[in-house]
């Protein structure tokens, strides 16, 4: 569990940093997150009691969108009028990017993880000349 712990409190910091570069003016990445990627890896790879992750949460919480199925589609698409700053094909690219590339970095940091986890649990074998 503790690569996967790291994991996730990298991309918190991750999400911290960009969201204060977005803030100053780099639209560029824009939804170019992990979570998405963190959402796909817990399913594979978090204990049943620690899965838990929706898309639906800003549509939830935020009254900017309407609480019916058009404010649903709306907040997984086009998001709020005043994020419009960032098109639609960058922000879905953006997306799809984030999502591959943090997918193969959790895949890979499990799979260390779990190798040398693997490699302290195996007894030592004598060597015989």
């Amino acid at each position: 569990m503790i690569p996967a712990l790291l994991l996730i409190f990298s991309a918190v910091a991750y999400r911290v940093t960009t969201g204060l570069l977005i803030h100053s003016g780099a639209t560029w990445l824009s939804n170019f997150t992990p979570l998405a990627a963190i959402a796909l890896c817990s399913a594979a790879y978090f204990p049943a009691k620690y899965k838990a992750i929706t898309n639906a949460f800003a549509w939830l919480t935020d009254p900017g969108y309407a609480k019916n199925f058009a404010g649903l589609i709306q907040a997984l698409t086009v998001g709020l009028p005043q994020y419009s700053a960032t098109p639609s094909w960058m922000f879905f690219r953006n997306s799809l990017l984030g999502d591959l590339l943090f997918t193969l970095l959790f895949v890979v940091c499990m799979s260390f993880g779990r190798n040398a986890e693997q490699s302290r649990a195996r007894p030592a074998v004598p060597r015989t000349a």
